[in-house]
């Protein structure tokens, strides 16, 4: 199982409560549900720090906005083939 998070950043947050919404949020529920879940993290910001250093945060890997189907599909495909 995959799931795409696509998040908008509101300025002023720091990066642990960030952490916290992201990870300690919703994904380790989803990840109490279904241990095996692996999560792609999406966002339009050139700087983000969860895009930077996104496997820190439990994602496997990023898909920077706007992007395409054939990219969503690449981006899809390489986290399903990972073990």
């Amino acid at each position: 199982t995959v799931f795409l998070f696509s998040f908008l950043f509101p300025a002023g947050i720091s990066l642990n409560e960030l952490a916290f919404r992201l990870v300690a949020g919703p994904f380790i529920e989803i990840l109490k549900i279904n241990p095996e879940a692996k999560a792609i993290v999406s966002s339009g910001y050139g700087i983000d720090p969860v895009m930077a250093s996104h496997t820190s945060f439990g994602f496997r890997d990023v898909l920077p906005k706007p992007f395409t189907a054939s990219s969503l599909f690449e981006v899809v495909n390489k986290v399903l083939r990972e073990s």
